[in-house]
């Protein structure tokens, strides 16, 4: 799983994409940009879309030289952290002021999180069991 989308300068991007490599030990990889989009079917997935077949790095993460590659070479990028074991972090979206108010009410506060165009993503460090995915459950334990 793609956890959230960072928009960042071209010229920042590699130094950003490092020390999250090699001081928080996420993985990462390169999402198209809305400046500069892959061809999608859907207007909604520009700037989310992964650039890379990006399956190998949900168990390892990129070296310097991919990093180089795919923000180095001065193409905008969004960045996105892969979330599960790889990088020991779980991500919660949520997607509306809803999700946000039951987010609010019955979970800890989490130490990362970012904005979204619907609301927010809350990151909490897991460990043992972050290689599970919940995709598809609302918040409050229902399914979508």
């Amino acid at each position: 799983m793609v956890g959230s989308a960072m928009m960042v300068s071209s010229a920042d991007a590699l130094t950003i994409t490092r020390w999250l490599v090699h001081e928080r030990g996420f993985s990462v990889i390169p999402l198209d940009h809305p400046d500069d989009p892959i061809q999608t079917d859907d207007p909604k997935q520009i700037g989310k879309t992964p650039v890379i077949k990006w399956k190998a790095f949900q168990t390892a993460c990129p070296t310097d030289d991919n990093l180089h590659t795919w923000f180095g070479n001065g193409r905008r990028r969004n960045i996105a952290i892969v979330t599960g074991v790889v990088s020991r972090i779980v991500m919660i979206d949520c997607g509306s002021p809803e999700a946000i108010a039951w987010a609010d009410a019955h979970l800890p506060p989490t130490p990362l999180g970012t904005r979204t165009a619907k609301g927010q993503h809350r990151g909490e460090p897991r460990y043992a069991d972050a290689d599970r995915n919940t995709r598809g459950r609302r918040a409050s334990g229902g399914t979508q």
